[in-house]
């Protein structure tokens, strides 16, 4: 698999979502190195496993914020981070860890979680139409 820089650095965050890059193109590209050619599909089958767990991970998000366990909401927010970091989400990972730092101080996580669920189906997106490629 080749990553089109061009295509992935077009790929914007819309303006209610803080804007800036989607997806990390070195990052990605970092990826398929490390595939090569023992592994050539590692990065979908990367995108594939992250897309179907944090579409799980942010149910449980939201299912927290709903009701009102921000502790819960946190740990969701954890495995997103991560996950997502691994996978050039940088910004998308950013407003998990800044969930996951404002929970545990047990303040309000309500303006972080609407953006991070904003961004959320942009992520998705851009990693949808990667793995398509």
């Amino acid at each position: 698999m080749t990553i089109d820089p061009f295509t992935i650095v077009g790929l914007q965050h819309s303006a209610e979502a803080g804007g800036g890059t989607i997806l990390d193109v070195e990052t990605l590209q970092s990826l398929v190195e490390l595939g090569g050619e023992d592994d050539p599909d590692l990065l979908a089958e990367l995108l594939g496993l992250f897309l179907e767990d944090s579409t799980r991970r942010v149910q449980s998000l939201v299912q927290a914020l709903e009701q009102g366990d921000i502790r819960a909401a946190g740990r969701a927010a954890h495995a997103l981070k991560s996950a997502s970091a691994s996978l050039g989400a940088l910004r998308f990972s950013d407003a998990c860890r800044e969930i996951e730092c404002v929970a545990r101080l047990g303040d309000d996580i309500t303006p972080i979680s609407r953006r991070v669920l904003l961004m959320f189906p942009e992520v998705q997106a851009a990693m949808t139409s990667l793995d398509a490629a």
